[in-house]
């Protein structure tokens, strides 16, 4: 509803000025958010940057999934980061439609905004999964590399695929209230200018107190969705980082290797520490606005501010989803090779149409090494 029509009263939204508002011409509004519209910069970051940069984490992600979920590279790992792509792509799709909002025109920016009051909760659902599912990742990565003799024990597909299903659910239990903090309420008037639809959310929320819903939000989407698994990858990435440099430093001092294996060892010591350093930080920076927003701030406050601020945590949020798949798999030199094999197997499935398959059968099981020379490629069992 347009704010000079609507009065929150206790969390209730109530119409003032019947008569006024039922009369209005909607031509003149382009949707319900033409005031955010006019905020600086709204349509550079939210209809221009963020749409590009979620269709490139839709494009990505999707890629990943097919990569990762080839039968003969299915490994704990890869059932952890194609759940995490499942959950960073379901909140990019439910967050996609809401780019296009100043499109939205007439009544129907009343059903666009009661729409979205809903894909806020499928949001937080996706958001929380993808929260735990990289603590639960950082927790493998620490047991392979702190436990390695029990990892083969503890880290199996089984396993994995039961923590997978127990995180969604999780994810979806907590969000359950919040599906009943809003209730469609459709009236139509008859007024002296014309019958007129009206949407209004009235906020129920399962009959308790203002103060308690804020205690449920603030636990919930602050405490159990942000300071602790923050907290978790804080502790584990940080003990990764010291173990990954004991480990190299005692392999330099005891096996004998040349100065081109050091270089080579020290290499993807600096990588992995690079990434999870990544990981904690776009957690923290893209994470902690969305988070604020939700836990402190009350939908009921409708200031220039608040837009700006709700505007750009959602678009770091969607930052962040996009760049989960890149710091997990992209950054793999493993799954590259398995990407480049299966774009090398379509393209000859292809070329069986124009060519011999004598000419194309070469093709499938050749790549080339970095000296140039040609091998047979065998599929890795694992991308990582």
């Amino acid at each position: 509803l347009y704010p000079a029509c609507v009065e929150y009263i206790n969390g209730t939204a109530v119409i003032r000025n019947l008569d006024l508002c039922l009369c209005l011409d909607f031509s003149n509004f382009t949707n319900t958010y033409s005031e955010a519209a006019e905020i600086p910069g709204y349509l550079t970051i939210f209809s221009i940057l963020a749409p590009i940069i979620s269709a490139i984490g839709i494009v990505g992600i999707i890629l990943t999934i097919i990569v990762l979920s080839r039968k003969s590279l299915c490994t704990s790992t890869n059932c952890y980061l194609i759940a995490l792509s499942v959950a960073d792509l379901g909140f990019l799709v439910v967050l996609f439609p809401r780019f296009f909002e100043r499109f939205v025109t007439n009544e129907q920016g009343f059903l666009f905004g009661i729409f979205f009051n809903y894909a806020r909760i499928l949001l937080t659902t996706f958001l929380s999964a993808s929260v735990w599912i990289n603590v639960v990742l950082a927790v493998e990565r620490y047991i392979a590399i702190v436990h390695p003799l029990r990892a083969n024990m503890i880290c199996s597909i089984r396993r994995a695929r039961f923590v997978i299903v127990s995180v969604f659910v999780y994810s979806f239990i907590i969000q359950i209230p919040y599906f009943f903090e809003y209730k469609v309420v459709t009236v139509t008037h008859e007024t002296y200018c014309a019958p007129a639809v009206t949407y209004s959310h009235t906020v129920p929320w399962l009959f308790v107190s203002p103060e308690d819903k804020e205690i449920y939000r603030w636990v919930v989407d602050c405490t159990l969705s942000a300071i602790v698994p923050f907290l978790c990858l804080l502790v584990l990435n940080t003990r990764l980082i010291y173990e990954i440099r004991v480990s190299t430093k005692y392999i330099r001092n005891n096996v004998g290797l040349d100065h081109s294996m050091q270089r080579v060892l020290s290499n993807e010591q600096l990588k992995i520490s690079v990434m999870l350093v990544c990981l904690i930080i776009i957690f923290f920076v893209c994470e902690a606005p969305y988070v604020v927003m939700n836990a402190f701030l009350k939908q009921s406050v409708n200031t220039q501010e608040v837009y700006i601020f709700w505007y750009i945590a959602i678009f770091l949020v969607a930052l962040k989803s996009t760049f989960n798949f890149i710091l997990y798999c992209w950054f793999s030199e493993r799954f590259w090779e398995t990407l480049k094999q299966k774009l090398c197997l379509t393209l000859c499935n292809e070329g069986r149409k124009n060519f011999s398959t004598s000419r194309t059968s070469n093709c499938s099981g050749i790549v080339m090494t970095s000296n140039g020379s040609k091998r047979r490629h065998d599929l890795p069992e694992h991308v990582v």
